[in-house]
C-alpha cells in the first residue's frame, strides 16, 4: 500500500472556457422530466455547479455563459418537410431563461 495514491487530482488552467453542444429530446413540455429540467438549468445558472468528488477543494466549478438553445415540436405545422429536425440550428436561438420557460410551458 506504501506509495499508492487513493486517487490523484487533474486539473486544467484557471477560467479556461469550453463550448459544449448538446442534443436531447423531452418527453413533453409540461411534463415532470421537462420541469425537472428547467428547474436544473435556472440553479445551475444562478448558483453554478461544483463537478468531480473534491468539491471542499473549489475544483470544478462549471457556470455557464451565452448559452443559446435552439428547441422545437415534432410535428408543428409549417415544418412538414423536417427542416428543424434535420438542423435544429434553423430554430430560433433562445437564452437559457427563455428555455427554461419554454420547457414548462403546456
Amino acid at each position: 500500500m506504501e506509495g499508492r495514491a487513493l486517487y490523484f487530482v487533474e486539473t486544467s488552467e484557471a477560467g479556461l472556457r469550453i463550448p459544449l453542444a448538446l442534443a436531447g429530446e423531452v418527453e413533453a413540455r409540461g411534463s415532470a422530466p421537462a420541469r425537472l429540467l428547467s428547474s436544473l438549468l435556472k440553479a445551475v445558472a444562478m448558483l453554478s455547479l461544483n463537478l468531480g468528488g473534491r468539491k471542499s477543494a473549489g475544483l470544478g466549478l462549471l457556470t455557464v455563459e451565452n448559452a443559446r438553445f435552439h428547441a422545437f415540436e415534432l410535428r408543428i405545422a409549417g415544418d412538414e418537410n423536417g427542416r428543424l429536425l434535420a438542423n435544429p440550428f434553423k430554430a430560433p436561438p433562445m437564452s437559457l431563461q427563455e428555455f427554461a420557460d419554454w420547457l414548462i410551458k403546456v
